[in-house]
């Protein structure tokens, strides 16, 4: 059965995955920010799940999908996020991304290729 997911679409992120060819930068962002977003709000996740996944009407495109562990959805959550990307993005340093970026010696290409193709 596949999981239900409710969409949060940070402007920044919308710039990024709105573009084919900036895939695999949103790809990266996305994962940067689900990481960042654990840190901040580990408390506020604790019944929630942050994935990166393919939705889209007239195309996929890489998004942020919050799968909520109950039956039961918090909208409150979803703005939370929505402000805490926006807080991450404003006060962070470029330099933190770029260190994301080379952290785990990933394959940008291939990891953007497993989401899109997951649907």
């Amino acid at each position: 059965m596949a999981k239900g997911y409710r969409l949060v679409e940070p402007e920044v992120v919308v710039l990024l995955s709105a573009n084919p060819k900036y895939f695999e930068l949103a790809v990266i962002l996305l994962s940067w920010l689900i990481d960042e977003l654990h840190k901040e709000l580990s408390e506020e996740l604790s019944n929630a799940e942050l994935e990166i996944i393919a939705d889209g009407f007239m195309g996929k495109h890489p998004i942020l999908g919050v799968h909520y562990e109950t039956t039961r959805y918090d909208s409150s959550l979803e703005d939370l996020i929505e402000r805490t990307i926006d807080k991450i993005i404003r006060d962070s340093k470029i330099e933190r991304l770029i260190r994301y970026i080379v952290r785990d010696d990933k394959d940008w290409s291939v990891e953007t290729q497993k989401i899109m193709d997951d649907q």
